[in-house]
């Protein structure tokens, strides 16, 4: 379809705008984000938990006031190395068992301060709840119960090493423990369950934003995260890229002679022709009406030639669905800015469609602030 070169011109504006905007993984950043409070927080219950116990220790216990406070030394000691370890520990594979074992030393500390205080009836054995809550917030079943079992064995143990349990208030606790520990890996699995509908829900919202429903390769707004991400990529390990821009001829005349359906015929194929052509790492999308974009990464001028090949050869033959294509081609092995290659592509699309459509024209783009050159 023809279209005047200062409305091009303009559209490739838009785009060129469009694409300033840095852009993270969605999924990604609000996994970093939930991990991030989640780590907030017990940064803040550890404090919390520290000075409360410190405190009793200096008020109601002068005969083991040292020992009592010898361990919360120790203890603030290690939540102030995991807070330190927090950030980095947030951004690897194994958060779920460092968070695991802070919480454990947390138990341990408490176990050892009721221990020091008198045993299972101090008034500090109630803050073995504290780690279980906070494991129900966000840590996987699995590392609930583990919680949950440390709890309720290690307040058992902690009444038998004193003395034999001789009332009820030692049972009452525990299994006020083992209940709270249910209750907790309940919420858990909830939690588990509803964080994975919301990211299914949220890959299919994902996919309707950035695939384009009649085609199902990108669409415009895929394609800005596409080439930001593959011409960064291209910088930063010095590798070509090449990036073709596809125009399906006459679909106008199409869609006036043959009716819309034809139209959508000639545009699906068109979008299986290219998908065919290329590798599984180059990136195909829609920009919009008769045009579509490839990205290439790490594609030289003469691969990218090949693959433009291919696209015109994949091309439904002659008869009543014949459609042909014109392309343009840029590579370069020094990527300038996006606005840089999008022109380029257009230059060399257009001169494609001055040769008489159904050809391929090509820029092989030279290092940055030279001139570019017909291929």
């Amino acid at each position: 379809m023809q279209s005047h070169p200062d409305e091009r011109g303009s559209s490739l504006r838009v785009l060129s705008k469009s694409l300033d905007t840095r852009r993270v993984p969605p999924e990604q950043e609000a996994l970093r984000q939930s991990w991030l409070r989640h780590a907030r927080l017990g940064i803040a219950l550890s404090v919390v938990l520290l000075a409360q116990i410190g405190f009793y220790a200096w008020l109601a216990h002068p005969s083991e006031r040292a020992a009592m406070l010898y361990a919360t030394l120790v203890a603030a000691a290690f939540t102030v190395v995991a807070a330190a370890l927090s950030p980095i520990a947030i951004r690897r594979p194994w958060r779920v068992l460092f968070f695991l074992i802070w919480s454990v030393a947390m138990i341990a500390f408490i176990l050892t301060a009721s221990a020091l205080d008198g045993g299972d009836q101090s008034p500090i054995t109630p803050a073995l709840f504290l780690p279980l809550l906070y494991a129900a917030l966000g840590f996987p079943t699995v590392a609930v119960l583990t919680l949950g079992a440390l709890d309720v064995v290690g307040y058992v143990s902690l009444a038998f090493f004193e003395n034999l349990p001789s009332n009820a208030y030692t049972t009452v606790v525990a299994a006020s423990i083992a209940v709270a520990t249910l209750m907790a890996t309940q919420a858990a699995v909830s939690r588990s369950r509803s964080t994975f509908e919301l990211a299914t829900l949220t890959e299919r919202l994902h996919e309707q934003a950035t695939r384009d429903a009649l085609t199902g390769v990108l669409n415009r707004r895929g394609f800005d995260v596409a080439i930001e991400r593959e011409i960064e990529r291209a910088r930063r390990y010095a590798h070509p890229i090449a990036l073709l821009f596809v125009d399906v001829d006459w679909l106008k005349e199409i869609n006036d002679r043959r009716g819309h359906a034809a139209g959508d015929r000639a545009i699906t194929a068109v979008a299986d022709a290219l998908t065919e052509a290329a590798r599984r790492t180059d990136l195909v999308a829609r920009l919009g009406g008769d045009e579509f974009a490839v990205v290439a990464p790490e594609t030289a001028s003469d691969a990218a030639l090949a693959l433009a090949r291919r696209i015109h050869a994949g091309m439904p033959p002659a008869g009543v669905d014949r459609v042909t294509v014109s392309i343009g081609v840029f590579a370069t092995g020094h990527p300038g800015s996006r606005s840089e290659m999008l022109r380029a592509a257009d230059r060399a699309l257009y001169a494609a469609k001055d040769a008489g459509r159904n050809c391929t024209r090509a820029y092989v783009g030279p290092a940055v602030g030279e001139e570019m050159r017909p291929a």
